[in-house]
């Protein structure tokens, strides 16, 4: 709703977004929590088995939050094409956030991706990195734009080294048949390294950004 607010300019009034608040704090969440507690505490302790819990709140709030977030950015991205503007500056934070809910969806149910009820999971997974590419290029030119017109931030620059590596991802998990997951959280690592560390790092480019002007 905030995200429509913002690219589309349509008002939602903030007792829309407090009604909603309390469905979900109130109503949702309770009743989400409740349904985990098991009647037999001790069964607890020799159950190895994939939480259930967790795969409901994967496959029926992560995902469809990832979707939903796709589905706007795509609308808005045709709005840019139809209209000819740039994006706003705001159009990349939504884009890693589209990029966090269908990573984080994807970790999670990975352990049970190669059950016969979940082989959609498969499928899911290559159109959200297929569908990351264009807005990939969305993201690189909003933040490209900032860049050309204002110059280096601290901001901007953890939004291209961001970008960079989600680019990266997407084309190991679209080209490659062998796939492991671990090159996710190794490559993030190494990119967080890259970018403290060295003369390619923040602090290292933006001294000398600062002392070219």
């Amino acid at each position: 709703m905030g995200a429509v607010n913002l690219l589309f300019n349509v008002k939602f009034e903030f007792d829309t977004f407090a009604i909603l608040w309390i469905w979900i704090v109130g109503m949702f969440s309770t009743t989400f929590f409740l349904t985990g507690v098991p009647g037999n505490f001790a069964a607890l302790n020799k159950d190895n088995s994939y939480p259930n819990g967790l795969k409901v709140f994967t496959q029926y709030v992560l995902i469809p939050l990832a979707t939903i977030y796709l589905a706007i950015l795509l609308a808005y991205e045709a709005k840019i094409l139809i209209q000819w503007n740039l994006p706003k500056g705001f159009v990349s934070y939504l884009i890693l956030g589209y990029a966090v809910f269908g990573i984080l969806s994807l970790l999670l149910v990975y352990p049970i991706r190669e059950q016969e009820e979940n082989k959609w999971l498969k499928s899911f997974a290559r159109n959200f990195y297929l569908l990351l590419l264009p807005l990939l290029i969305l993201l690189f030119v909003a933040v490209g734009t900032r860049v050309f017109e204002y110059g280096i931030t601290e901001q901007r620059y953890f939004l291209i080294a961001l970008a960079l590596w989600l680019l990266f991802i997407s084309i190991y998990f679209l080209l490659f048949k062998t796939q492991n997951i671990k090159v996710i959280p190794i490559s993030l690592c190494l990119v967080t390294l890259i970018t403290i560390y060295g003369p390619q790092g923040r602090f290292q480019c933006l001294k000398v950004r600062k002392g070219g002007h």
